[in-house]
């Protein structure tokens, strides 16, 4: 065997071992939605996620206030081709209660504003043989017209798969904890409305 066919040889064989140390480079994002039968793994899910008490806190009439109305955020999540990264993206959603709910209007593509879109590598997804943890995400295009209207900003939020420990045990959660946006800032934690659906790494 001559050196220059030996060398090619090691190099393979270092590029291998790097593949395999790298998590990255293996895993796959998966979703899991329990409103499809088998629940999964799928690239691509919808769903709306609802807090019934989220809180807003904007200046109305000249005065800082906090509104307390039921939020719905209506959005759809992806998993690239490659499997390495996940993006979900709200296209549509509502804000209802009492009179102060009625001034808070939420803006996408289809009223004037744009998408909202957050985007996760899949290391930073909790892995399917223990799919709970934090996800941080972050939001870009949010407006909101008491808060940055016609001034998309990039809003901070953390997705949690939640449960015992297997998949679609427990509802996930969007989770904004004064959160801001714009002038204002934003506390709510929304929970999927019926099936649950997990976002998960799987190795």
């Amino acid at each position: 065997m001559s050196i220059e066919i030996m060398k090619k040889g090691a190099l393979s064989l270092i590029g291998a071992a790097a593949i395999v140390a790298s998590g990255n480079v293996l895993a796959d994002g998966e979703i899991y939605d329990g409103a499809q039968s088998p629940t999964g793994p799928l690239t691509s899910a919808t769903r709306s996620f609802t807090d019934s008490s989220a809180t807003l806190t904007a200046n109305v009439f000249g005065n800082p206030t906090d509104i307390t109305c039921a939020l719905t955020l209506d959005g759809q999540v992806d998993i690239d081709a490659s499997g390495t990264s996940g993006t979900v993206t709200v296209s549509s959603g509502d804000v209802s209660g009492g009179f102060l709910c009625g001034l808070v209007e939420l803006q996408f593509a289809s009223n004037g504003g744009q998408d909202w879109v957050a985007t996760a590598d899949e290391a930073d997804l909790a892995s399917i043989s223990n799919p709970v943890g934090d996800v941080p995400l972050t939001f870009q295009n949010v407006s909101v017209n008491l808060c940055n209207n016609g001034n998309p900003v990039s809003v901070d939020t953390v997705f949690n798969n939640n449960g015992n420990g297997t998949l679609l045990s427990g509802d996930s959660t969007f989770t904004f904890d004064n959160a801001a946006v714009g002038g204002c800032s934003f506390t709510a934690t929304l929970t999927p409305d019926g099936d649950d659906i997990d976002v998960v790494a799987n190795p």
